[in-house]
């Protein structure tokens, strides 16, 4: 009989339990010092409970960093942004297939040297010079004379007149074309280059040819000078050996220097000219 009794307290205790949790307990004043603390004493708990988060949050599910803030973006993206091993360099080296362009010139295609033209006249000559007439001087030519007997390329070629003192070039001339074994170009001003012989090539030069002392005139190329004749005087350098006896004025003003005979060449001025009494411009030399 007893455990009966005890069975009949115990279902009389849980219905009075189950009726005082239905019933809303009566109100009375706060403490708030004893408040205060139980809620700092709550926080400090919460801060060092294992699982919670930077921002203090206890109840917040751990979850990792990466997965709680970028569920919101693409899958497919990228989460880390780190250096490591999967962040892949970019290799900037060139493939193996893909060789550098070769700027070596092509030794097939050589650049023409400017300064070494083919081969130079073999013996082109100054044939006769007349720098000095009676009155106004408006018959001064140059003539050039091809001595060799082959023809004579005359694009390296230039003729230069020669100021002594101040020494200086004071006309340059350029010459091109072939001349001809055994023929003349002659370089002068209009009167003689308008009356010189059929065939003749002549090259207008407006201005006169100087006569002072001394003077020259050369051939020049780029490997250096051909012929030269310097006259009123020794002139080293521009002309060769010593300057002829006689002199294009005066009294023999009417006369011109010719090289006797036309094809005559010693390397020196003093020999291989003479002071002749009548100009041939674009003619065989009036020599004795």
């Amino acid at each position: 009989m007893r455990w009966i009794a005890l069975l009949c307290l115990t279902a009389q205790a849980c219905a009075s339990g189950s009726a005082s949790q239905t019933r809303e307990a009566p109100r009375r004043p706060r403490d708030a010092a004893i408040t205060d603390a139980t809620l700092d004493q709550t926080v400090a708990d919460a801060m060092s409970a294992p699982g919670a988060d930077a921002a203090g949050d206890a109840d917040l599910p751990d979850m990792p960093l990466d997965q709680a803030g970028l569920d919101m973006f693409d899958a497919d993206a990228p989460t880390d942004m780190g250096d490591g091993p999967d962040l892949a360099t970019v290799d900037m080296a060139p493939e193996p297939d893909m060789q550098a362009l070769d700027m070596a010139p092509d030794p097939d295609m050589a650049m023409p040297d400017m300064a070494a033209p083919g081969p130079l006249p073999e013996r082109l000559l100054i044939s006769e010079v007349d720098y000095e007439q009676p009155g106004n001087d408006l018959a001064d030519f140059v003539e050039v004379y091809n001595a060799a007997a082959t023809p004579a390329v005359l694009d390296a070629v230039v003729v230069e007149f020669i100021n002594g003192d101040p020494l200086e070039v004071y006309r340059s001339v350029p010459l091109d074309g072939v001349l001809a074994s055994g023929d003349r170009l002659v370089l002068g001003q209009a009167a003689i280059v308008n009356a010189l012989p059929a065939g003749v090539r002549g090259v207008l030069i407006a201005d006169g040819i100087q006569n002072g002392a001394p003077d020259a005139i050369r051939l020049m190329t780029p490997r250096g000078p051909l012929d030269g004749l310097a006259y009123e005087g020794n002139l080293p350098g521009f002309g060769e050996g010593a300057g002829p006896i006689a002199s294009d004025q005066g009294l023999d003003a009417n006369g011109s220097l010719a090289r006797c005979p036309d094809d005559a060449d010693t390397n020196d001025n003093a020999t291989d000219f003479i002071l002749v009494p009548t100009p041939t411009p674009g003619a065989a030399n009036a020599c004795p």
